[in-house]
Parts: structure tokens; C-alpha cells; sequence
């Protein structure tokens, strides 16, 4: 598994106003939710080699629904439709891709 593919991953099934989390990213490439440290790597490294990469990595979330917000997370997903409260995701209300 590489950053590519997870990115296209995301991209084909987590729209503009849809989330998902580390932990269903680390199901879905490893087939473990222990995965998410490498998760994270590689969304990372995503973002490092494209920074426009960031549009598809900021979708990804950890389960608590709090943002460390370094490439203008909080806003890209207030601007579509997340529901967040102090800039944390509302995980009740929120769309949450499961693979």
C-alpha cells in the first residue's frame, strides 16, 4: 500500500462534506485498525510530495473528531458542511465513510 492509492481511495469515496477516519483507512489498507500510525505516514508523506494533496487528506480524521488543523483543515471542512464545534468534528452528526 502507498500514499497514491490511498489517496485515490479517498478520492473516489469520500466526497466534499464526507469524512473518514485514520482508523477506517488502516482497516481498509491493512486490514487492521493498528494501522494508523502508518495511516498518518502516509497521508504525510502525500501532502509533502503535492500540497494540494491536502484537499483529499483533510478529510481523514481521528475518531475523537479533533484537528491538529495544519493545512487549513478546520476551514476547508466548515466550508463543506462538516458539523464541527469548536473546531471539532461533531462525530453524532457528521458523515463518516466506513470501508
Amino acid at each position: 500500500m502507498n500514499w497514491e492509492d490511498t489517496l485515490i481511495k479517498i478520492q473516489n469515496d469520500v466526497p466534499p462534506g464526507k469524512v473518514t477516519t485514520y482508523k477506517e483507512i488502516a482497516l481498509w489498507a491493512f486490514g487492521n485498525p493498528m494501522g494508523t500510525q502508518a495511516v498518518t505516514a502516509m497521508l504525510k508523506a502525500a501532502v509533502s510530495a503535492e500540497p494540494t494533496n491536502a484537499l483529499l487528506t483533510n478529510r481523514v480524521i481521528p475518531e475523537s473528531g479533533k484537528l491538529a488543523d495544519p493545512n487549513g483543515q478546520v476551514s476547508q471542512l466548515l466550508d463543506e458542511g462538516v458539523p464541527m464545534h469548536n473546531g471539532v468534528v461533531d462525530m453524532k452528526r457528521a458523515s463518516i465513510v466506513r470501508f
